[in-house]
């Protein structure tokens, strides 16, 4: 049998983020703001670890759909999410464009200005793909078997803390620091995108185990979940850059040869390559900026023992609740 206090972290955790997801998607459909995609696809997540995190509290089969289901929703939101990441950039990048770099502006606003015809596009898709979730049925079923655990512990006395608590957020917290700390040598080499994205990933999946486990944990947590937070964050805001100029480089090949197709010639181009040329170094020079102050920020955290107090504190709560020890009877 599931431990209690385990079961009853599950409920809340899993019918907060549920809520969360229901009202967000509503958003989403209707585009009412670029922030319900992202909403969601938060709560998405969040909710996919917590399943991952609390399978013992549930039957294999609900979990197995539940997960699929809510992959496919993250999964197809990402598209216009990215999409609104990139509207938003950009025209914060026209707003800051100076006197003297006018110039440049005719080749911004013509990727402006494709963003927004790719975004609308994919709005029809975002609702049919929110449609198609809700018709899955899987957020009632969810509800269903919370409410279904929930009664099954009202005649307990139950929190959350217990031993088996703290012992499986203690397993899960290492593992993921063993992630962390995996990835930590790209750090070494400015231009490991890969390996970059690689500890975004992992900060991230720590970040959610430790929202996970909160509760239990009565807010001793919390300041190194911003700390998780901040480094996905950095990292994250990195990775932007990087996919900036792949995606820069591409664009160009793709609006000039549409730019011949439709006038015969490129004779017009130079002046929208220019523009785009520009904004790709200017993220060059951002991404040298962000990395440097990330990696002073990485080894501030390193030096004062962040992750080591994690354990510790994880440690102390356990150290709360000893091992049963077992009866012997005389001879």
């Amino acid at each position: 049998m599931t431990d209690h206090s385990f079961q009853l972290l599950a409920c809340k955790y899993l019918g907060g983020q549920v809520e969360k997801l229901e009202t967000e998607l509503s958003g989403a459909r209707g585009a009412e703001d670029i922030e319900c995609v992202h909403q969601s696809r938060v709560a998405s997540r969040r909710l996919r670890a917590g399943i991952s995190f609390f399978d013992k509290c549930f039957p294999s089969k609900n979990t197995r759909k539940w997960l699929g289901q809510v992959r496919k929703i993250t999964r197809r939101l990402g598209q216009a999410r990215d999409r609104d990441v990139q509207i938003e950039f950009i025209k914060e990048f026209v707003s800051k464009l100076g006197k003297g770099q006018k110039k440049y502006k005719r080749g911004v606003n013509r990727l402006l200005r494709r963003l927004k015809q790719s975004r609308e596009g994919l709005q029809p898709k975002v609702a049919k793909s929110v449609d198609k979730f809700n018709s899955s049925g899987v957020l009632a079923d969810m509800h269903g078997e919370i409410e279904k655990a929930l009664f099954s512990l009202k005649d307990e006395e139950v929190g959350l803390q217990s031993r088996f608590v703290f012992q499986n957020a203690r397993e899960a917290v290492s593992s993921r620091l063993q992630e962390l700390f995996a990835r930590e040598g790209s750090l070494k080499d400015p231009d490991d995108k890969k390996g970059h994205h690689k500890l975004r990933i992992a900060a991230k999946r720590l970040r959610y185990t430790l929202e996970i486990c909160d509760a239990a944990f009565e807010g001793q947590l919390e300041d190194i979940i911003k700390a998780a937070k901040h480094i996905q964050t950095c990292l994250g805001d990195i990775h932007d850059l990087d996919v900036w100029d792949e995606f820069i480089e591409e664009f160009i090949a793709r609006e000039k040869a549409r730019t011949i197709e439709y006038f015969g010639h490129s004779r017009s181009f130079p002046a929208i390559e220019k523009g785009l040329d520009f904004l790709r170094r200017k993220c060059g020079q951002k991404r040298r900026i962000l990395f440097n102050e990330f990696l002073g920020y990485w080894k501030e955290i390193s030096k004062e023992g962040l992750w080591g107090r994690l354990l510790s504190i994880i440690d102390s709560r356990l150290s709360e609740y000893p091992e049963p020890q077992e009866s012997t009877s005389a001879a």
